[in-house]
């Protein structure tokens, strides 16, 4: 699976202004600190008991899924 499913949860990261995290179409958290927003993200998969797939959308649009602690998975 090369790009998010519309169930997955979504962190889009911009080159200036926080990064939202989204998950089933909606803002689900807000935040400059990147790793706060992974914990956001893995918070709303615990308390939904649902464990999506993470991704990140970076400033330039690219595209990377996540594990559970922010990291690139190759």
């Amino acid at each position: 699976m090369n790009e998010p499913q519309n169930d997955d949860v979504t962190i889009y990261t911009p080159a200036w202004g926080p990064s939202t995290v989204c998950a089933e179409g909606k803002v689900i958290y807000e935040d400059h600190d990147f790793d706060r927003c992974v914990e956001a993200a893995r918070e709303w998969m615990d308390d939904n008991k649902w464990w999506p797939n993470l991704w990140q959308v970076n400033e330039r649009g690219m595209l990377d899924r996540l594990d559970n602690e922010g990291n690139i998975v190759e």
